[in-house]
């Protein structure tokens, strides 16, 4: 048998919260009224949500949507991947919360400050109604 260390152990993490980044859990947030912003969102549409720090790891979130009609469905994402976190959730269509983080999402380590941004994927988005996009990440010390 081989042992062999993770990262952590590697003395990188001695002791789980140690460092620059402690390893705490933080979070951000965006919030999207459609009636208080006045429009109804059309396929194509982009919402600017937050920013995530340089060196942030994803490890959650959820979107929670009221219905929003027939075929809301949203991707989460930044620049270089409109659809890093979430991808096609349909949350809108009925309402409800969708925590299926995306692959290419869960675990993720930004490489620099960036926006995260919901776009409206497909469908017609009613006049009313609220989105919370939430993700949960931990701040890497650099390599």
């Amino acid at each position: 048998m081989t042992a062999y260390n993770s990262l952590e152990i590697a003395q990188r993490y001695p002791v789980s919260g140690v460092g620059m980044g402690g390893r705490t859990t933080h979070h951000a947030r965006g919030f999207f009224d459609l009636a208080t912003a006045g429009v109804a969102l059309a396929t194509g549409d982009v919402v600017a949500l937050f920013n995530l720090p340089t060196r942030a790891r994803v490890i959650g979130g959820f979107i929670k949507s009221d219905t929003l009609g027939a075929g809301a469905s949203f991707n989460v994402g930044d620049a270089a991947n409109p659809s890093r976190y979430f991808n096609g959730s349909a949350v809108g269509v009925a309402g409800g919360v969708d925590r299926a983080l995306a692959a290419t999402g869960t675990d993720y380590l930004t490489p620099t400050k960036g926006l995260v941004s919901l776009t409206l994927a497909g469908g017609a988005a009613a006049t009313t109604g609220q989105v919370v996009v939430y993700l949960a990440y931990i701040n890497e010390e650099p390599a």
